[in-house]
């Protein structure tokens, strides 16, 4: 239990685990005028075979499609008439349903998700009709250059892992893809101890636990179960160049490298690092190649981090005639970062703006949700946010250099180009350390 204090409302948390293995989560924050409960199935694109890609994603959206005392209208019509949310998504390691309503409601939420999960009923003819709502996304993808450059990017960076996968899934395979194998699938994964209930906001533990024993005891946990086959730890390859040419006016870039997992004792200097680089308007990339120079609209960097590794990136569009100036000027600001050649007042602004961003997103009841579920699946608890902030206050400026020589590397580096542009006009364009 923690009792936190630093991100406006007093709240509580607490964790239970159900006879059938549902772990329990809540964060009580009186005064709250929400709660979001998240069902998290400890389930997600790294799971699939290839001929199973997007399969996930798939279910994800038929969940939605009706029940067995539900149609696809009356779930939509029971949320709409309480006034709240409903919705989930797909990410490479869980899928997560979530419901967000007033506390008066705590039982319809629970009812909602509880029927979805456990009752859902695939009906043929709904399937037929999501199948096409998902080649259709998949097929945006290929509308949307700054998307499908990223694609493209996890492609070469694991060629021979699952990440390198979309999570949305292979057009062929969800074209194809039988309703039995569907229901094989998810009656094989759909397993009560791949289940956190997370819930925040005006919330008590020994409320929310008998609300949920009351609806998901019939959860089978002894149905046919399947483990997914073993994670493999990508290998660092060497240097991947791949350009596809489109008749863009712009050329979309996006280059990197494996980083840190959401556990590593370096994932403090790994988020500054990023935020330096090109977390927002006043970092280095975003004021030396879109503010000083006018040669792109949209430059930043990111990362992505997962049980067992990480990446971090940077992503841009240009003209096809200033590719060259804008990656060196990428490598000269990274040079500049691995040789230790970031001041104090700018580590400090950086912490500054991470602890700023961290606490903001505390204020509803569905960053603390999300907060709590992924402190339990990386960490096997919620880390208390005081733990966080200190985390990143004993950064310091070699630490983020260390870590900056780690992750560019030209000779293990990836880098990703969609446009008028010829491969053998891209570079990786930092030194060696």
């Amino acid at each position: 239990m923690e009792i936190g204090r630093n991100a406006g409302l007093p709240s509580v948390y607490e964790k239970e685990v159900l006879d059938n293995g549902i772990r329990l989560l809540t964060e009580n924050v009186p005064g709250s005028p929400s709660i979001t409960i998240g069902a998290w199935v400890l389930l997600g694109s790294r799971v699939e075979k290839e001929e199973e890609s997007g399969i996930v994603h798939f279910i994800e959206h038929l969940l939605f499609k009706g029940t067995q005392k539900r149609s696809a209208f009356d779930l939509a019509r029971d949320i709409d008439g309480v006034g709240g949310i409903l919705n989930g998504f797909t990410g490479e390691e869980f899928t997560c349903f979530y419901v967000k309503v007033l506390p008066e409601h705590l039982d319809l939420a629970l009812d909602l998700l509880s029927d979805m999960l456990i009752h859902s009923i695939f009906n043929p003819e709904e399937l037929e009709r999501e199948r096409e709502v998902v080649l259709r996304e998949i097929k945006m993808v290929e509308d949307s250059p700054d998307e499908l450059v990223h694609d493209l990017f996890f492609e070469i960076l694991f060629p021979e892992d699952s990440l390198g996968r979309p999570v949305t899934g292979k057009e062929k395979v969800i074209a194809e893809i039988s309703r039995d194998r569907i229901v094989d699938f998810w009656r094989s994964f759909y397993q009560p101890r791949r289940i956190i209930l997370a819930a925040a906001g005006q919330v008590e533990m020994g409320t929310f636990r008998d609300r949920v024993t009351r609806y998901f005891s019939t959860f089978p946990g002894n149905r046919i179960s399947r483990e997914p086959d073993p994670i493999r730890l990508p290998e660092k390859p060497p240097i991947r160049i791949k350009s596809i040419f489109k008749p863009l006016e712009e050329v979309y870039l996006c280059l990197g490298n494996h980083g840190y997992s959401m556990t590593h004792p370096r994932r403090y200097a790994f988020q500054i690092l990023n935020v330096y680089l090109g977390g927002g308007m006043s970092s280095r990339l975003f004021q030396e190649i879109r503010e000083k120079r006018g040669l792109a609209y949209s430059i930043y960097s990111f990362t992505n981090a997962f049980l067992d590794t990480g990446l971090l990136g940077i992503s841009l569009s240009t003209s096809p005639g200033q590719v060259k100036e804008c990656l060196n000027l990428i490598g000269q600001e990274v040079d500049l970062v691995k040789a230790g050649e970031i001041s104090e007042e700018d580590l400090h602004r950086v912490k500054e703006q991470i602890r700023g961003n961290l606490l903001l997103s505390l204020e509803g009841s569905d960053g603390r949700m999300t907060r709590l579920a992924r402190g339990e699946f990386y960490f096997g608890n919620p880390v208390p946010i005081q733990e966080v902030l200190e985390g990143f206050a004993r950064v310091t400026r070699e630490e983020v250099s260390r870590v900056a020589q780690d992750i560019f590397q030209p000779r293990v580096f990836s880098l990703a180009a969609l446009g008028k542009l010829k491969q053998e006009e891209l570079f990786i364009p930092f030194q060696e350390s």
